[in-house]
């Protein structure tokens, strides 16, 4: 007897099946790979930029909000730590949302030719923005050592706060990558966006001199982004000062919430991909 293929119309839900994503493991792997390639082909340094970045802008940070501004750090902690590792937990966001939201766009010639997971190139650009943590992080303990910071056990398991930003990083940019499709303007409007968004969190200083120095309804912003718990957290868990968990739950609920709701919404505008992009 003849095999016969019966070919149905799949479900929206069928993309957030984690199994599928599993299966493509390889290319996920693959693209994490192109990605690094052609970021730092032809420059000198290659993938040191990962650590002179980070650097450069807490320098530049110290410089500004500490000698100019004379915003002091806590006591223990010196200045350039404070703004580092805040850096460090934002630029894991930030390149989530960047990379993320430009993924599908980036790979239009292979979504229009082949069938995979269209989640997979989201999630590509989170792998690569924990690769970029995890050479940061390192900088990070090799910095606490040299000015006699303990390296406790919490400052091994601090960079699960930086996963779960770049989780919510990814949910933002499931979102964005989705609208991008169908409106180019997405990407002029999402730096825009994410620069105000650092402006609202406390990247320089700590949570609560930001909120004791500006007007009320801007620090009613910083309470309620959930980024300035996770960078909040995240810093005081390895400079060794008291974090604040209500912040940290609430960080990770709005996470969860962010991921679901975008996984959800790039998984109902995916069936449309091939014909616009």
């Amino acid at each position: 007897m003849q095999a016969v293929s019966v070919i149905k119309r799949r479900s929206p839900w069928h993309t957030l099946s984690p199994q599928e994503l599993w299966d493509y493991k390889d290319l996920t792997v693959a693209l994490v790979e192109k990605d690094l390639k052609l970021r730092y082909r032809q420059t000198a340094l290659g993938v040191l930029w990962i650590l002179l970045q980070p650097l450069m802008g807490a320098a530049i940070f110290s410089v500004v909000f500490h000698k100019v501004a004379g915003i002091p750090a806590p006591a223990g902690v010196p200045y350039f730590v404070l703004s580092y590792s805040g850096l460090l937990c934002w630029n894991a966001f930030n390149t989530s949302v960047t990379r993320a939201s430009a993924a599908v766009l980036q790979n239009a010639q292979l979504i229009s030719k082949v069938y995979f997971p269209r989640l997979v190139l989201p999630f590509s650009a989170g792998a690569g923005a924990a690769i970029d943590f995890f050479i940061g992080y390192a900088m990070l303990l090799i910095m606490l050592v040299m000015n006699g910071i303990p390296l406790t056990p919490l400052v091994f398991a601090a960079p699960i706060w930086c996963f779960v930003s770049i989780a919510l990083g990814l949910g933002v940019g499931l979102f964005a990558s989705a609208l991008m499709v169908s409106y180019r303007d997405v990407q002029y409007l999402l730096p825009v966006a994410l620069q105000f968004l650092m402006y609202a969190s406390p990247v320089a200083y700590t949570l609560k001199q930001a909120v004791l120095n500006v007007p009320k309804p801007i620090a009613v912003m910083y309470k309620i982004n959930p980024l300035a718990g996770l960078i909040e957290v995240f810093r005081n868990t390895v400079t060794g000062q008291p974090a604040d968990m209500g912040l940290a739950l609430y960080a990770v609920a709005a996470t969860i919430i962010a991921f679901i709701a975008g996984a959800i919404f790039f998984a109902r505008m995916e069936r449309n991909f091939a014909d616009v992009i």
